[in-house]
């Protein structure tokens, strides 16, 4: 997986999972590996088998919302996001997919929110404001979008220097 061979790794897994088919390192692994290669069923999959057997896994349940986000399952998938929060409130990276989907719903405020939490959590990032920027945006909240672009276009520079 560290070295991008996706195909390779999901072969080994498939023989773990053979051996063991209640592993559950693996069945995250192979969900994870499905969502690599744009197979966003197949992970599905495999994170709900995980969730059966481990319901209080904060890391399936992200997976299962990515899953379901990549197949524009966005309410089902804001679920799941919620409830890797409940188990894992300062994870990384969920606050900031949960606005992802809610902004699809168009339910901006949402969004916003999620966003903003996220900043505070993981810090600035540039997708994280543009991304409040389109959110902001599409609430006609001008100045506010304008703001997170800029703030967006000046990390970025910062990041190529």
């Amino acid at each position: 997986f560290t070295k991008g061979r996706f195909s390779e790794g999901e072969d080994e897994l498939k023989r773990v999972l053979d051996l063991e088919p209640q592993n559950t390192k693996a069945l995250l692994d192979m969900g994870a590996a499905y969502l690599s290669q744009d197979q966003p069923k197949q992970a599905q999959e495999e994170f709900s088998k995980l969730l059966t057997q481990e319901p209080n896994n904060a890391n399936a349940h992200v997976g299962l919302g990515m899953a379901l986000a990549d197949q524009n399952n966005h309410e089902p998938a804001i679920n799941e996001y919620k409830a890797a929060l409940r188990l894992a409130p300062n994870a990384r990276t969920v606050y900031y997919r949960m606005g992802v989907s809610q902004a699809h719903l168009k339910q901006y405020d949402d969004a916003i929110a999620s966003y903003s939490k996220e900043r505070e959590q993981s810090g600035d990032d540039a997708e994280l404001e543009n991304a409040l920027a389109e959110a902001y945006g599409a609430k006609g909240m001008q100045q506010q979008a304008q703001e997170a672009r800029n703030k967006a276009a000046e990390l970025k520079s910062g990041e190529t220097e």
